[in-house]
């Protein structure tokens, strides 16, 4: 069920940097999917998109 939502969260985070809800989102599914680098990568560019707030 989660796997099949990452396409369409990753385009959602990629059309819209600044929207931390979707990187939230997407960082969960990652974390309970234990997709350990993607949730790394991820973790950094919401840490960076949050220093530009």
């Amino acid at each position: 069920m989660f796997r099949s939502t990452i396409p369409y969260l990753q385009k959602a985070v990629e059309l819209e940097p600044a929207n931390l809800d979707v990187a939230k989102t997407l960082l969960n599914v990652y974390s309970a999917l234990e997709m350990t680098p993607e949730k790394n990568a991820l973790k950094e560019k919401i840490k960076a998109q949050e220093a530009k707030n």
